[in-house]
């Protein structure tokens, strides 16, 4: 993996295909350990439809997941948690540990799919680094309680979420969208 393309660390592990799109967002193919690139969608949150498109978004019983499982070997991939990915969920909302530790999963009703995401990395961090508190290890107080490197945050500290999936006919459909901050 080239040094100046970003990917957040929960997926660092099942990508292929990266490209930048722009200095601030990455593009990548979700993969098994096994290379499989067609995998299922699995979700909590709601399925809703807004009109031209429908996106997994998070219900009133708390914040959307989003797995991948690749049919073969029922392998499980974190692909997005709005409990605990991005800036948001790392400095401004804390969640009610009861809602995001029991979050049944539902299969999205598409066949086993090419799955692609785009992460933005938007926030200037650098110019912005005196205004966030460091403990006395010198890493980031989050507000979960958890802390971070500066490195860490410079990769999973994303702005911006998306998600599609490649139908048959080799077009992308959105499927997930969120701001992060």
């Amino acid at each position: 993996m080239a040094d100046n393309i970003k990917v957040p660390t929960w997926l660092k592990n099942n990508v292929k295909d990266l490209t930048i799109v722009r200095e601030t967002c990455t593009e990548m193919t979700i993969c098994s350990s096994t290379g499989n690139d067609l995998l299922e969608v699995w979700y909590f949150g709601d399925f809703y439809d807004f009109g031209q498109y429908q996106l997994i978004v998070n219900s009133y019983e708390g914040p959307c997941l989003i797995i991948a499982k690749d049919p073969e070997t029922k392998e499980e991939i974190l692909i997005f948690d709005n409990a605990k990915h991005g800036y948001d969920n790392l400095f401004c909302v804390n969640h009610d540990n009861g809602k995001i530790e029991t979050r049944p999963l539902k299969k999205l009703d598409i066949p086993p799919s090419k799955l692609v995401v785009l992460v933005g990395y938007d926030i200037e961090y650098e110019s912005e680094k005196e205004f966030y508190k460091f403990n006395s290890d010198g890493k980031l107080d989050l507000i979960n309680g958890g802390t971070m490197t500066w490195e860490e945050l410079l990769i999973d500290g994303i702005d911006w979420f998306n998600m599609c999936y490649v139908n048959v006919d080799g077009e992308k459909v959105e499927i997930s969208d969120a701001e992060l901050a």
